[in-house]
């Protein structure tokens, strides 16, 4: 199994833990940079699993709305398919994993800037006292893999949602 394939499944409790376990073994750039490809890929999913099937297949179609990671949390937060803390985190990922990508090498998850950002993501914060969560690192992965799970769960229950076309149109609908 690819590793695009591995992205587009169900991911159980199981493979979550080996990836939080992938993202601990990385290099702090590294973490905030696959961590963000995996929300990415998995916010794809969810985006697909809710529109038509003609829609996913006519891939050309979709370059817009699904063009990049902004406009993917943007769409999913439009239609319904994630609540404001995800919309929240999902962008504060995207701005952290920004910073990585562009700042090189030397940033890591001590740096102010990702240190705050880190403390404004939402969904580590339930289980701060529990897990004892005391790094910006450690609320990062936490975020990512937490959404990784939530956005696979959600996109399992889009997939029961997902939109179909009207019939066609029929001036007798309208005069009975």
């Amino acid at each position: 199994m690819g590793e695009q394939d591995h992205l587009e499944s169900q991911l159980d409790v199981n493979d979550l833990q080996r990836l939080y376990e992938t993202f601990r073994e990385e290099t702090d750039r590294g973490a905030a940079i696959v961590g963000a490809a995996y929300l990415e890929a998995r916010l794809a999913e969810l985006l697909a699993a809710f529109l038509t099937k003609e829609a996913t297949q006519a891939k050309g179609d979709l370059k817009w709305p699904l063009e990049s990671y902004r406009k993917r949390v943007i769409l999913a937060h439009w239609m319904g398919l994630i609540s404001d803390d995800e919309r929240h985190d999902l962008e504060g990922i995207g701005a952290i994993r920004n910073r990585f990508a562009h700042k090189g090498h030397a940033l890591s998850f001590s740096d102010p800037y990702i240190v705050a950002e880190c403390g404004n993501l939402r969904l580590w914060k339930p289980l701060s006292e529990l897990l004892n969560l005391d790094s910006a690192r450690g609320q990062f992965l936490l975020t990512t893999t937490a959404l990784l799970q939530q956005l696979g769960i959600r996109a399992l229950s889009a997939k029961r949602e997902r939109r179909v076309k009207p019939g066609e149109f029929e001036i007798a609908q309208i005069v009975r």
